[in-house]
């Protein structure tokens, strides 16, 4: 194994947790902002184009 190899396998390993990691702190995010647009009134939703339902349903995904 050459070290350009065995130095990509490492950046893999160590790329691989991070991905997952930046990918659940921007679900936590979006549902935290889910969370603020459900303490929003509906004609306000109405204006963004969203409906409660549809925000509920977001809200409770699970974050992985």
């Amino acid at each position: 194994m050459t070290s350009i190899h065995t130095s990509g396998h490492v950046l893999g390993l160590i790329a691989a947790p991070l991905h997952f990691v930046h990918g659940v702190a921007r679900r936590f995010r979006h549902r935290r902002e889910m969370n603020r647009l459900l303490g929003m009134p509906d004609y306000i939703l109405k204006d963004v184009g969203v409906q409660r339902h549809e925000i509920q349903r977001e809200a409770v995904r699970p974050l992985w």
